[in-house]
């Protein structure tokens, strides 16, 4: 960076902005706890804009593995070394859920994004 040339300033965010950072950032955590998840069109509709998904994002499997694993469809999770999503296990992610259990098995694939299923009682 230039001495001469001023930093911009930073925007302020808020708890439902993803924070933006350089490539060199490791997490990108996108936390779902609390939200009612019946369906996979549940999850794509909480995650599409924290993980910056595009209009013309898939809402399938197949492109979420291109998004958390091959890149180059949100420019927010690329800028992250991984991704971790935070869900409760209960709706989709409740034992017994066959849409739940592949969602899962495509983080469990991945090597650059984790789901992590917070069981309660």
């Amino acid at each position: 960076m230039r001495d001469d040339v001023p930093e911009e300033p930073h925007a302020p965010t808020d708890d439902l902005t993803p924070d933006l950072t350089p490539a060199t950032a490791s997490d990108l955590t996108v936390d779902l706890r609390g939200i009612p998840l019946g369906s996979l069109d549940d999850f794509w509709d909480a995650v599409a804009g924290p993980c910056g998904l595009p209009e013309w994002f898939g809402r399938n499997l197949d492109a979420w593995w291109d998004a958390i694993e091959s890149r180059g469809i949100s420019e927010v999770i690329d800028a992250h070394g991984t991704l971790v999503v935070r869900a409760d296990a209960a709706g989709l992610f409740a034992p017994g859920r066959p849409e739940g259990a592949r969602l899962a098995s495509v983080f469990a694939d991945a090597s650059r994004a984790r789901l992590e299923v917070e069981r309660h009682g």
